[in-house]
């Protein structure tokens, strides 16, 4: 008679085994060539040799025609939608009236 035992894994947030004694590989987030190692609950960030990808069915790094992954490039900066705004600084100066020359009248008399 065989007996088989089942041992559930517990999973930390991150995505690393909750016991430190399973090796366990996770994919990175956006790049195919990189993958992260669980270091005692951490995950640690890793790449592949040049020319080969991540491949999390059999946790090792392959070749990428053999892997199933669809992005390998960096991405842009995080898309945020930021409201325009706009300051308009009007100034106003208020001149008093331009002064003008004081008039001169000039009467002429003739005397007798």
């Amino acid at each position: 008679m065989k007996t088989t035992t089942t041992t559930e894994i517990t999973w930390l947030p991150n995505g690393c085994p909750e016991s430190f004694n399973i090796h366990h590989l996770i994919p990175h987030e956006y790049d195919c060539n990189k993958f992260y190692i669980c270091d005692f609950g951490q995950k640690v960030e890793r790449s592949c040799a040049l020319g080969t990808y991540f491949d999390p069915s059999l946790q090792i790094c392959n070749w990428p025609f053999a892997v199933n992954c669809t992005s390998s490039s960096t991405p842009g900066p995080p898309a945020t939608t930021q409201e325009a705004t706009s300051t308009t600084s009007t100034t106003t100066t208020t001149l008093p009236p331009p002064t003008l020359p004081p008039q001169t009248t000039t009467t002429t008399q003739e005397v007798p």
